[in-house]
């Protein structure tokens, strides 16, 4: 049916997402040029550049933040996973793939640690014209998708570049038949 190919190709799509923004993540911000920033500590020379990419760049000490280039989203560092590479979380406005990198300086006791964050879908505490539930530039799909961090019945998942789901993706049947349909659409011109 049309709503099971919408929901294939949407979880197709979004897996597509995940994968592309991993590989530019390993070639704009390899380790090697983590650890030089962080060693010549020229972040701030570099905050016209990093701010120009599609996500928002945390750098911490331990728990200490020392950089970012956004405010999409400040979490506080136990609120964030600790483990390396790909994740999946639920902030106050909405839903974030989290990739971390732990930054290797043998000169250092304490560690540095990288975070990039980058919305899928807002989702605000409150909703209004302008604070619409919405997905980012990066996951172009439609609004009438939901997407959940939980395994659930109907869902498909999202995989990251190793294939492990990262997060799951559904329909919300209340606002997909809401939507007009092309078959409808097409009617309705041809009745103009």
């Amino acid at each position: 049916n049309q709503e099971q190919k919408e929901l294939r190709n949407a979880a197709i799509k979004l897996s597509a997402s995940v994968k592309a923004i991993q590989r530019d993540m390993e070639w704009k911000l390899p380790d090697s040029v983590l650890a030089g920033m962080i060693r010549d500590q020229s972040y701030w020379n570099r905050v016209a550049l990093l701010t120009t990419y599609p996500y928002e760049l945390l750098i911490y000490h331990g728990d200490s933040l020392h950089f970012w280039t956004q405010n999409i989203v400040i979490p506080p560092y136990s609120s964030i996973s600790q483990k390396e590479g790909t994740g999946f979380q639920k902030f106050n406005n909405g839903f974030f793939l989290v990739i971390q990198q732990f930054i290797s300086d043998s000169n250092e006791t304490v560690p540095w640690y990288a975070l990039a964050l980058v919305p899928v879908k807002y989702e605000y505490q409150t909703s209004n014209s302008y604070l619409k539930p919405h997905f980012s530039d990066w996951f172009k799909v439609a609004n009438y998708f939901k997407i959940s961090a939980e395994k659930v019945e109907n869902y498909l998942p999202v995989n990251d570049a190793s294939g492990e789901a990262l997060f799951y993706v559904g329909i919300d049947p209340a606002d997909y038949s809401g939507r007009a349909s092309a078959l409808a659409l097409v009617l309705f011109l041809a009745a103009l």
